[in-house]
């Protein structure tokens, strides 16, 4: 049985979107409640009746060394990224930038310019003499510009899987720090505004016409969004919030319909609750995906209800924002974690007439609750569907977040060993210890200070977790060697 994953700190988090812009650190006091009313206007620049979410929020300017990846998208991601900077530096200071992870997810990149460049081919005018495809188009650009910009040298890549990419990047930034590779994350997406999506999802024929009404009797279709919103984490951090799971599937029903019986929204959040070691009745909030389309909402609440009961507690955020595609799920993630703060469910816009076919209703109206997890659903087309566990730490986990630092690591032979008890167990392996340093495992524990879980593998220190990382057979080899005496001295004996 898999055993749940260890939670960590939500450092700091920022949204920036159709209602403004927020930034929180822990552990400020809680805000006034911000996720009333909608930041969505009707769409007139287009040619088609909907409504949508713009920023409307000044932008900060981009710095001069990252000016050439100037795209709408990657500029709303500064904004965050610049929201966040001291945060940012402060964890580089304190891990090393090698130690500092970025994951970021989107579904549109920089393709705001290339369309701007191909209407003035298409008007025979030549393309501007700065435009550089590679460093605005695609999804790495934003990567590029982040690290260029912050001094990011540890792990990073873009997750670019529609509608669910931002909750990906969170899925795998929790990776990144279960596997080690780092120790702080800045993890979330952004999306920006752009014909081909706005024209493509009404070719689909699922734009509304008017505000978006998720879960309501006469839902007709999705209102576009856009922003960015980014989370930082840290193994080390001794705050409330923080992310505890993500629960990923793939069910690859259709390529833009949903399963109609939720069966990869029940995987994912099925996931979610084993990797975060939740029981069901444990999920005081759900914050779904919510899109107002008449597939997905079904879909969705058969899968809440099946997965978490028919008495389920959720809602949809969507009509205060829009669907910000590959940053929707950073989004809604820091809308849980402001649920948390305030102690309140933020509930489906006013005046909702939920329909009485859904498995299970939403919440019609937001309410002071006592909440301490919470849920975040993104699910894309394609069959690509993420659901995030956040919630408020007990002191029981925050103690076993702090036992699992263990300071500093020396590598000896073939082997890391992550223990201030290295000397004592290199004795043992020699067979010339002092007969005091090789009584029993329980008499080292005092000297090991730390629970005595040993990790451990072959290669050099100097290739650990670095690009095309490599080890020697022969190193494999030796490993073996140590891991069978380590067995035969340390645990047989």
């Amino acid at each position: 049985m898999q055993q749940p994953l260890n939670s960590y700190g939500i450092v700091a988090y920022t949204w920036l979107n159709a209602l403004g812009a927020r930034t929180y650190r822990a552990p400020e006091a809680t805000s006034p409640w911000l996720l009333e009313g909608t930041g969505l206007r009707p769409a007139a620049e287009l040619p088609f009746a909907t409504h949508w979410g713009p920023v409307t929020t000044t932008l900060p300017p981009m710095p001069p060394e990252v000016a050439g990846h100037r795209s709408r998208c990657s500029q709303l991601l500064w904004a965050s990224l610049r929201a966040l900077e001291g945060d940012i530096r402060g964890a580089i200071s304190r891990w090393g930038p090698e130690r500092v992870a970025v994951v970021i997810g989107s579904s549109t990149g920089g393709i705001d310019v290339t369309e701007q460049v191909i209407a003035l081919e298409h008007r025979g005018e030549p393309r501007p003499d700065d435009y550089d495809f590679d460093a605005v188009h695609p999804f790495g650009a934003l990567l590029q510009m982040a690290r260029r910009a912050l001094g990011f040298a540890g792990p990073g890549y873009v997750v670019s899987t529609a509608c669910s990419s931002s909750g990906k990047a969170m899925a795998a930034a929790q990776r990144l720090l279960e596997a080690n590779l780092c120790d702080a994350v800045i993890t979330g997406g952004a999306d920006a505004l752009c014909q081909m999506t706005l024209r493509g999802f009404s070719g689909l024929g699922i734009l509304s016409d008017d505000l978006c009404r998720p879960f309501d009797v006469t839902r007709n279709g999705i209102n576009i969004g856009e922003g960015s919103a980014l989370l930082l984490l840290d193994r080390a951090a001794r705050v409330p919030l923080r992310l505890l799971s993500a629960g990923e599937s793939n069910d690859a029903f259709h390529t833009t319909a949903p399963h109609p019986e939720g069966l990869g929204a029940r995987l994912a959040l099925e996931a979610a609750l084993r990797l975060a070691g939740l029981e069901p009745a444990q999920v005081d909030y759900v914050n779904a995906h919510g899109t107002g389309t008449r597939q997905n909402d079904s879909a969705e609440a058969l899968a809440l209800a099946t997965t978490l009961g028919p008495a389920v507690t959720y809602s949809s955020t969507k009509d205060r924002v829009g669907h910000q595609l590959g940053a929707a799920g950073a989004t809604e993630a820091g809308f849980c974690l402001e649920a948390l703060s305030a102690q309140r469910i933020p509930g489906n816009r006013p005046g909702t007439r939920v329909d009485p076919e859904l498995a299970a209703p939403p919440v019609s109206d937001s309410r002071p609750a006592p909440l301490r997890t919470t849920l975040s659903n993104s699910f894309a087309f394609g069959g690509s569907n993420v659901a995030v566990a956040l919630g408020v730490a007990t002191p029981e986990a925050e103690s076993a977040a702090r036992d699992r630092i263990v300071p500093g690591h020396v590598w000896v032979e073939a082997v890391g060993f992550w223990t201030p008890g290295y000397p004592h167990l290199r004795a043992l392996l020699a067979g010339t210890a002092d007969p005091e340093l090789r009584r029993p495992p329980a008499a080292l524990l005092p000297a090991l200070q730390h629970p005595p879980t040993l990790i451990l593998g072959p290669g050099e220190a100097a290739q650990a977790h670095k690009t095309d990382e490599y080890c020697l057979v022969e190193n494999i080899e030796k490993a073996e060697n140590i891991y069978f005496e380590i067995c035969k001295k340390w645990c047989i004996n």
